[in-house]
């Protein structure tokens, strides 16, 4: 009885703790997407690369400091780079979720602000 009751009180936890990872990687993403918008506002375009979001690059109005943190906000919870692309005035971001790959269901689906 007790085996049963661990192996079920186990998965909802895995469950749980899965979904999480998945809002989780939304929060990110959020913030990076606001991140971008306010260089957008300053630079009067999106950057070409993430990083941008970090160090200074060829923006006039970049600053006095950096638009995300650190580095750690560039990923996503499995620890992977959130992808970006840009396609002239427009740009997605994207998590390819919990196996790390294009594609997937459940919580190895890609995540991107695009979907939303």
């Amino acid at each position: 009885i007790l085996a049963t009751l661990g192996s079920v009180l186990v998965g909802q936890v895995m469950k749980q703790l899965n979904k999480a990872k998945v809002s989780e990687a939304k929060l990110r993403m959020g913030q990076v997407s606001r991140a971008l918008d306010m260089y957008y506002t300053d630079c009067g375009k999106y950057p070409n690369d993430l990083n941008a979001l970090l160090e200074k690059d060829d923006c006039n109005n970049w600053g006095p400091e950096s638009y995300l943190k650190g580095k750690k906000d560039l990923l996503d919870p499995w620890n992977t780079e959130i992808q970006y692309a840009i396609s002239g005035s427009s740009y997605e971001i994207r998590s390819l979720g919990a196996d790390r790959r294009e594609g997937g269901e459940g919580n190895n689906a890609d995540i991107s602000n695009v979907d939303e």
